[in-house]
């Protein structure tokens, strides 16, 4: 955790590779493990307003606390009450959300912490601008933790979302699975690509690579591939810990 101060020679803008990171997620070609890795090394912005003294709260807990009684940090909550914490990531899209918001840096980690302390659902992420992320569930407890997310197919939060789905079919000896890192550039691969819509996709971030009986005839292994692929698309508790685009391969 940084020390007081240790920000003093923070200008507010938008660290390179955070905006590269956070384009490339409103492009779909970044998933969120990605952008928790980038931003566990960087701090935010937390939104301070103006609010009167007799709507503050005390909190021990709060960032803000100790500091000018006459600003609050901001939340929002959700129609069933759970709060959602706003950073930014620099100034320019602070001000584009409120220009008279005041910035508070802390660390992305204690930021996420601090959301999950108080039972809060979601980190937002660049609120109000083209390129906003929600981080939630697995991917907020990763970001506050502050340690290194796996990549997917060494993660064991993927290897049980895969074994979840697929544990009947495993048990039963009629296919194998593996997952593998994406192919090396100008590998060929027969893969079945597909992203969080199922939509056929070149460029994957996780391979399942799946061997089936022998004996089985060929068109029969591509109709049971297809047919893994789609499931796994739509699985999820994958989804819960992996987000970017998967394919499917044929092995054997």
């Amino acid at each position: 955790m940084s020390e007081p101060g240790s920000f003093a020679s923070d200008d507010g803008t938008v660290p390179a590779d955070v905006e590269g990171v956070l384009a490339a997620r409103a492009a779909g070609s970044a998933g969120i493990r990605e952008v928790v890795t980038c931003l566990q090394m960087h701090r935010v912005l937390v939104p301070l307003l103006e609010v009167d003294g007799d709507q503050l709260e005390g909190d021990d807990a709060d960032p803000c606390a100790g500091a000018d009684r006459a600003v609050a940090a901001v939340s929002v909550r959700e129609p069933d009450g759970t709060s959602l914490g706003l950073v930014f990531t620099g100034m320019a899209p602070l001000a584009q959300w409120d220009p008279a918001a005041r910035p508070l840096p802390v660390e992305s980690t204690r930021a996420a912490g601090a959301i999950l302390a108080e039972g809060g659902r979601a980190l937002l992420v660049d609120p109000g601008t083209p390129r906003t992320v929600r981080i939630e569930g697995v991917a907020l407890t990763r970001l506050a933790s502050g340690e290194t997310w796996p990549e997917p197919w060494d993660d064991p939060a993927v290897r049980a979302a895969v074994v979840a789905e697929f544990g009947p079919v495993l048990a039963s000896g009629e296919v194998q699975v593996r997952l593998a890192g994406p192919p090396a550039d100008g590998e060929s691969a027969a893969t079945a690509g597909t992203d969080a819509s199922g939509v056929a996709a070149a460029v994957a971030g996780l391979v399942l690579q799946v061997r089936f009986r022998p004996d089985l005839a060929a068109d029969l292994r591509d109709q049971r591939a297809a047919v893994l692929a789609k499931r796994m698309a739509q699985s999820a508790a994958l989804r819960e810990v992996f987000d970017g685009v998967l394919a499917v391969q044929v092995v054997g």
